[in-house]
């Protein structure tokens, strides 16, 4: 699936993988938006900021990790 959204498949011209992309890309963040105030009035702003804290975590981890074991491979690979 990621492929497609990435590169276009040979069967299909770059215009449908692209309005595919887009109707996913717009279509979540559409969702996301209208379900905001739905999630602070359930939750409260204390709870939505508790959410967030597991995110924060992985990803906290995540850079402490390719710190350690050096640059990332994609970055590597790419010359930057």
């Amino acid at each position: 699936m990621w492929e497609l959204l990435i590169v276009p498949n040979r069967n299909w011209k770059s215009h449908h993988a692209q309005g595919i992309n887009d109707l996913l890309v717009f279509s979540l963040q559409a969702v996301g938006a209208l379900s905001s105030s739905f999630v602070l009035y359930q939750i409260g702003w204390e709870g939505l900021l508790l959410l967030t804290l597991p995110i924060l975590f992985a990803m906290a981890g995540l850079v402490l990790y390719w710190i350690r074991r050096g640059k990332p491979e994609a970055l590597a690979t790419s010359g930057q």
